[in-house]
């Protein structure tokens, strides 16, 4: 059951989190279900349900740990991987019956079983499968899937409220930064933004080659959903080299997404999902404190003018904001005010 500590601090948090005019929110509860229904002015309306207890087992299902081995610290992988290894789609064999025992089923504090589910309501969720798989079954094509170990990570979004913000320099002082597509961080950026880049993930193949930070980042993480196209120049880019830095997020991780997600989701949502899978302490989130008033117009970033993409009609956007202040009041993730907020 969903405790009365959550219940508050999910409400506290809403109502502090300065959400924008004309929004408005109703939370109830239902055993592990959080329900929000979001008003959005006089003509949009969005459902938002999060498990928050199938949402932690799947999270501590991927988590890596680090254990003493031989008086020295050493990384133990999860039981499932965010990245894939070119050919094994092995957690998937659900679909035929012959899916691995959970990890979770005989866990006290996991009353749940957290076997990844097969049969979304989302297409390309359905089509994934064949479309790894087609890859896999190209020969011996394995690319690098190890995942990175961080102590603290930030996180930084596009949020326009990081102009003038002065954070650069905070930013910069983690372990690990994880940054996005075409974030800018040239020029008269740095002082809000940093310059550092440990982990950029990217929404689709072809940047890849156009990465900004594809020489100063550490990994280079690529989002591949259902174009075949896409997985195949990925694919083909990460096993012509053996030293990549390129990793393709996981049939695994994007099934666990849209568990947890369950709408369209975009490159954010992505970053900080895998960032609570690499990270060993509660990443710090920059830049996703802030949301225009009339998504209907669509986002402004901080190193863009001009309006960018709208993803009000799939409710995205009310989603994501709502599934962060979640994490945040259970304590995976902190948000960073930038001092113009």
């Amino acid at each position: 059951m969903l405790s009365h500590t959550i219940r508050s601090a999910m409400r506290e948090r809403l109502q502090a989190s300065g959400t924008p005019p004309g929004w408005r929110y109703n939370l109830s509860t239902h055993g592990c279900t959080l329900q929000f229904d979001v008003a959005i002015g006089d003509s949009h309306a969005c459902q938002m349900k999060v498990d928050i207890c199938r949402q932690q087992q799947i999270i501590h299902a991927f988590r890596q740990t680090v254990q003493l081995q031989d008086g020295l610290p050493s990384t133990k992988a999860g039981y499932y991987r965010p990245f894939w290894d070119g050919m094994s789609v092995k957690h998937w064999s659900a679909r035929n019956g012959t899916a691995r025992a959970s990890p979770c089923s005989n866990a006290a504090s996991a009353p749940r079983d957290c076997t990844l589910q097969t049969g979304h309501n989302r297409d390309w969720l359905n089509r994934s499968p064949a479309m790894f798989t087609q890859r896999a079954s190209k020969g011996d094509r394995s690319v690098r899937s190890e995942a990175p170990l961080f102590k603290k990570c930030a996180v930084v979004g596009g949020a326009p409220t990081l102009k003038m913000s002065g954070m650069g320099a905070q930013i910069d002082a983690h372990d690990a930064v994880f940054r996005f597509n075409d974030h800018q961080t040239n020029g008269s950026f740095r002082n809000d933004v940093g310059s550092k880049t440990t982990v950029h993930i990217m929404q689709n193949a072809q940047s890849v080659t156009k990465s900004v930070h594809k020489k100063s980042a550490e990994i280079l993480v690529q989002i591949v959903c259902a174009n075949a196209n896409s997985l195949a120049l990925a694919h083909n880019a990460a096993s012509k080299d053996p030293a990549t830095k390129l990793r393709i997020l996981s049939p695994d991780f994007l099934q666990a997404f849209h568990q947890i997600f369950d709408e369209v989701g975009g490159s954010g949502p992505y970053g900080v999902l895998l960032s609570l899978m690499l990270c060993v302490e509660p990443p710090t989130l920059y830049g996703f404190s802030d949301v225009d008033t009339d998504l209907t117009l669509g986002f402004v970033h901080y190193y863009r003018d001009a309006r960018g993409e709208k993803m009000l009609h799939s409710c995205n956007m009310p989603h994501a904001v709502l599934w962060l202040h979640v994490l945040a009041s259970l304590g995976f993730v902190r948000f960073a005010k930038a001092n113009n907020e």
